[in-house]
């Protein structure tokens, strides 16, 4: 969840499949093939249906049978991205080896 909390934190409002594909070009995971994407769209799906039952996004949609969809993160969403970055840092400080 919190790849696709981070991806939204990059605009104010993000279609689906510029969430999907903000993450999957970021998310690298070893023995992933080349032609697999990280997020699949049903875990994707999940994901922002979970975060909006929890209040850390929004998601706005227009009127017709087509209609686009765009989500936001809350401030609560915010937040909580806030409240988790001093430990993807520390992950990453390991990862790499620093």
């Amino acid at each position: 969840m919190i790849v696709v909390l981070a991806a939204l934190a990059t605009e104010d409002q993000l279609q689906y499949r510029d969430i999907r594909d903000r993450v999957n070009q970021g998310e690298v995971r070893p023995g992933n093939g080349t032609d697999v994407s990280p997020l699949s769209d049903q875990s994707l799906t999940k994901t922002l249906k979970r975060a909006q039952d929890h209040g850390l996004v929004r998601l706005f949609a227009d009127e017709g049978q087509f209609k686009p969809t765009w989500y936001e993160l809350t401030r609560k969403g915010a937040e909580a991205l806030r409240a988790v970055r001093p430990i993807i840092e520390w992950m990453h400080r390991y990862d790499t080896g620093q």
